[in-house]
């Protein structure tokens, strides 16, 4: 395969694995939603992990061929390391700090069950970098790519989609949580009048 080909194949997996990983986000912070029911909630969490995985498999894509690939220079270190990359330094290394922060989530969420719940949830809020480290990774790395019309709609999509779903996610735990609150408020002033 000739290096042009393996660098198009590259640049077209990065595209695909962060598209993934934007509706990833999305699936799992409307799964997080607080009026999901158990039935709707364990479906939208194994889309979620669905979603998570194929953009691992594009992620590990897009890492294998720019590390075969004989026009740039990214050595197996510079995928785990960062700044250790010969070719185009910082915005390598933002990619590999994206791999390294996917890499502590996904070992987290295969740990769950034997973590604090607080760590796990610490280290999996950390997933809302993702997206943005990968974009700007992208429009660092891939100079012309970033102003055509298919990554901008990727860009688009990706930052929009993500923020409708923190809105939605945080909006309804909000509203749980005032009528929780009222109700604890209720609850106590009846006491009171016992």
């Amino acid at each position: 395969m000739s290096s042009l080909l393996i660098w198009y194949f590259s640049r077209a997996a990065g595209a695909v694995a962060l598209l993934l990983l934007a509706i990833a986000t999305m699936v799992g912070l409307i799964g997080a939603a607080p009026r999901l029911g158990p039935e709707r909630r364990a479906l939208v969490q194994r889309l979620h992990r669905s979603f998570t995985g194929i953009s691992i498999a594009f992620i590990a894509l897009h890492i294998l061929t720019v590390v075969v690939d004989t026009y740039v220079s990214v050595s197996p270190l510079a995928v785990l390391v960062p700044f250790t990359s010969a070719y185009s330094t910082f915005w390598v290394a933002l990619g590999t700090v994206a791999v390294d922060l996917l890499i502590a989530i996904t070992l987290s969420s295969l740990m769950r069950r034997k973590l604090k719940h607080a760590t796990w949830r610490y280290l999996h809020l950390s997933a809302y970098a993702l997206f943005p480290i990968g974009a700007i990774h992208a429009i660092g790395v891939n100079g012309s790519d970033p102003s055509q019309p298919w990554m901008l709609g990727i860009f688009g999509f990706g930052a929009v989609g993500i923020l409708i779903a923190v809105t939605i996610r945080y909006a309804q735990r909000s509203k749980t949580a005032d009528f929780r609150h009222r109700a604890a408020a209720t609850a106590h002033f009846e006491d009171l009048g016992r």
